[in-house]
This record gives structure tokens, C-alpha cells and sequence, in this order.
């Protein structure tokens, strides 16, 4: 799914933010270098993307911060921190002092399009462009964290979801970008 919407983003001259998980970069680094190449942003989504993840250590929290941040350096060769979103935006203490420790920048949404659980492309741009407002974090998935799973009402929403937000004068930009716009606000 990722390289339509790759070619959506590219129609409508948007940058966003992928937070991948770390094993599937490792996997798919043409893909990755592509996200990037495009401009686009790679945020960390932590190596594995457990279900579980919430109830790790301390310490198994930070390695799995640190896995997927250099899944990223390897494709990007480095530079500044890569912001992170916990799996399913789930926190606990554990998980706090974790991110606290690797000084990471958390990113959750304002807004989740339910293209995880809606199969009909329409419905999800129509949430999406019913709800958005300027400044949000719209969440939205190209592909799962199970193998062998897609998500293609996300891929076809997402063409959908950015002529609504060209019509209303909006753009999409990457989460540093927003953030960097919103710290001088």
C-alpha cells in the first residue's frame, strides 16, 4: 500500500510522516529510502510494534526505542533523533521513564481516521475531512503490523482525503514541520 500512497503524496506535492517499525524497514530498505527520497519523514514505531510493548521493562522499552531509531539511521545515515509513537499509542511508567531517558520526542494524533478498522475507503475520507481542523495528526496506517495483512481502503482514502484538504486550503506537512511551526506560534 505504501507505494500508493507514496504516489498520492507525490500528486498532490505533500510531505508526511511515516513512523515505520523498525524490522519492517529492515526489511524493506529500497521502500524506505524511497519515503525518504521523497522527502517524506521517518519517524520510529519502535523495532517490533508488540501488542505487548506496554507491559516491558524499562530497559526493553529503551532497546526497543533504540532498534528502531537506527533501523532509520541506516537508511537516512543518521542526524537528529527520529520523533517516535508508541504502538497502538499506548504509555505506561515503564515506557515514560524509557522515553524520558532517550530524550524522545512522543508523537500521538488528533485525529484517528479508523482506516483500522473501516474497510470502506469513502467513509474514512469522509470522517477524516468532517473532523480535520488545522494543526492536526491525522493517523492513518499503509500497512500492519501483522504479515500478510494490508490495509487498501487507507491507500484509496488517502487521494480523497488530500484533494478535501487542497479544497479547504490546507496542505500536509511532516510532524517536525508542524512542530517547528507550532514552537513559533
Amino acid at each position: 500500500m505504501t507505494p500508493r500512497i507514496l504516489d498520492a503524496l507525490a500528486k498532490h506535492d505533500t510531505r508526511a510522516t511515516f513512523f515505520c517499525i523498525g524490522r519492517a524497514l529492515e526489511s524493506h530498505p529500497k521502500l524506505a529510502r524511497e519515503i525518504a527520497a521523497a522527502g517524506h519523514e521517518l519517524g520510529n514505531h519502535s523495532w517490533q510494534h508488540s501488542r505487548l510493548q506496554s507491559f516491558l521493562a524499562v530497559a526493553d522499552q529503551e532497546q526497543e526505542i533504540e532498534r528502531g531509531a537506527a533501523a532509520i539511521a541506516e537508511v537516512t545515515g543518521g542526524g537528529t533523533a527520529p520523533p517516535y509513537r508508541p504502538p497502538l499509542g499506548m504509555k505506561s511508567p515503564p515506557f515514560a521513564r524509557a522515553a524520558f531517558r532517550k530524550r524522545v520526542t512522543l508523537v500521538g494524533w488528533s485525529l484517528h481516521s479508523h482506516d483500522s478498522r473501516l474497510l470502506d475507503a469513502e467513509r474514512i475520507a469522509r470522517r477524516v475531512l468532517r473532523k480535520i481542523r488545522p494543526g492536526d495528526i491525522v493517523l492513518m496506517h499503509d500497512g500492519h503490523d501483522l504479515p500478510g495483512r494490508h490495509r487498501p481502503a487507507a491507500a484509496r482514502a488517502v487521494p480523497q482525503i488530500l484533494s478535501g484538504l487542497r479544497d479547504r486550503g490546507l496542505q500536509g506537512v511532516t510532524v517536525s514541520e508542524l512542530l517547528r511551526t507550532s514552537t513559533r506560534l
